[in-house]
């Protein structure tokens, strides 16, 4: 386990990671979640990205996860 600031053995923060392992319903209401314990959400992962970039760029369904974002405060 990381914190909310720390990159896990494959590279990614912990925004990383759910971003891109959570359903895509889920993504946002996830990164609120862990938002209000203090991480970075513009952090980049080993990817250059950041976790909503990632949530985006590696899915099967990006149109669901842009649609997830909306009204997602950075």
């Amino acid at each position: 386990m990381v914190t909310a600031n720390e990159f896990d053995p494959a590279g990614y923060t912990v925004f990383g990671r759910v971003a891109r392992e959570s359903p895509a319903p889920l993504v946002r209401a996830t990164l609120d979640t862990l938002k209000k314990f203090g991480g970075e959400i513009n952090a980049k992962c080993h990817s250059g990205y950041t976790p909503i970039q990632e949530a985006i760029l590696n899915r099967k369904d990006p149109a669901a996860c842009v649609s997830a974002f909306k009204g997602f405060e950075i």
